[in-house]
């Protein structure tokens, strides 16, 4: 007899000398709920983890999730919305030029290389911390297929996080909220800002 016909046979005993008890019992549980996800408003004034800072009067705040410690939006008079967001993700999130590359590329624009970086960023400062300004817009129509989109956004590295103050939107909305936007920058603090 072939080892595989004994394992087999081996196999099959096993099988049929398995649970010898005919008396089964069988019981019902309730079926497990699923919490349901849940939204939270934001305050007027926000502290996350380790910022804090003020609310525009004129930006409508929107529901954050795990990753938005922020979350607003802007209708402008022609009904173009603009989405603003703080988000925190841990360390340095991929790194400057990932980060910019892959907005651009949601903007159709092609990628930078390390040595356009500097030349399309601007340094800044917020809550006394060095951060990057950039700042793009899409050559062709591409929210809706009739307008353009622009970005402008923050990235600030802080206590082992790296923070993303992101506006977007059509064109004309963005640019028409971008004083408002570099206001919000300068409200922000860390916990020790004076």
């Amino acid at each position: 007899m072939s080892f595989r016909t004994q394992l087999f046979l081996a196999s099959l005993l096993i099988l049929l000398s398995g649970c010898k008890d005919k008396n089964l019992t069988v019981y019902e549980a309730p079926k497990d709920i699923r919490p349901t996800p849940h939204t939270v408003e934001a305050p007027a004034s926000i502290q996350t983890n380790d910022l804090v800072w003020e609310n525009p009067k004129t930006w409508t705040t929107a529901a954050l999730s795990s990753f938005r410690k922020g979350s607003f939006n802007v209708t402008d008079s022609n009904g173009q919305k603009v989405d603003i967001s703080v988000i925190a993700f841990p360390n340095r999130a991929g790194g400057l030029l990932p980060n910019i590359n892959r907005w651009r590329g949601q903007l159709g624009l092609a990628p930078l290389t390390p040595e356009q970086l500097p030349e399309q960023t601007t340094p800044l400062t917020i809550a006394g911390l060095p951060a990057t300004l950039v700042e793009m817009v899409s050559e062709t129509t591409v929210l809706d297929e009739k307008f353009k989109s622009r970005i402008i956004a923050a990235i600030l590295p802080y206590n082992h996080q790296s923070w993303f103050f992101k506006m977007s939107g059509e064109d004309s909305a963005v640019l028409a909220q971008e004083e408002t936007f570099m206001s919000f920058l300068k409200t922000v603090q860390t916990p020790t800002s004076p």
